[in-house]
């Protein structure tokens, strides 16, 4: 089921998946955050896998957002300053559907999706959990072991990535205050 979910100045556009089996119980959701992806691709589509997986096999709703500064939520993409924000928002937004146990909702991110994931638990206590696929942790240290090519590094990691806002702002592991909730510890 397609939704759009208000979020400060724009839509977050994304799909439910529930196909698992009818039920009078609240069932557990999980949040799908894709990963970086080019300027202009419908990245959020990547995640459906999952997500469908999850109902299908699991009996736990999906729903598969696609993040600010891709197609069709619009917005610029900030490498994760704003972005946990938008997330915590889609939570709690989450957590008031119908069928939607409010308090056994997770994240699943892969790589900026795993870095705003981690982000988002660390400022909403409603995310129990957070499946994080090589997430980036540590902005300031990333251009020393990726693979990207100079060009990238220089107008991804050290422009988007450190404007507005500092590196800093966006390393998930020092904004995670309490780790041994989320079973990190």
């Amino acid at each position: 089921v397609p939704v759009s979910i208000p979020v400060g100045d724009i839509n977050y556009e994304g799909m439910i998946y529930d196909v698992g089996p009818e039920s009078d119980e609240l069932k557990p959701a999980i949040i799908h955050i894709h990963g970086w992806r080019p300027e202009g691709e419908h990245a959020g589509v990547d995640a459906s896998y999952y997500a469908h997986y999850f109902s299908d096999r699991q009996n736990i709703m999906g729903l598969v957002i696609t993040l600010r500064g891709w197609p069709h939520t619009g917005g610029v993409n900030d490498c994760g300053l704003v972005q946990p924000d938008d997330v915590s928002k889609v939570v709690e937004w989450l957590s008031q559907q119908p069928g939607v146990d409010p308090d056994r909702i997770g994240i699943l991110g892969e790589s900026q999706g795993g870095q705003v994931g981690l982000l988002t638990a660390a400022i909403n206590s409603r995310v129990k959990a957070v499946i994080a696929f090589y997430p980036l942790t540590d902005v300031t240290t990333w251009h020393e072991a990726t693979d990207l090519d100079e060009g990238m590094i220089d107008s991804y990691v050290n422009g988007v990535c450190a404007t507005p806002g500092t590196k800093k702002d966006r390393l998930s592991l020092i904004h995670i205050s309490e780790p041994t909730r989320l079973g990190m510890i």
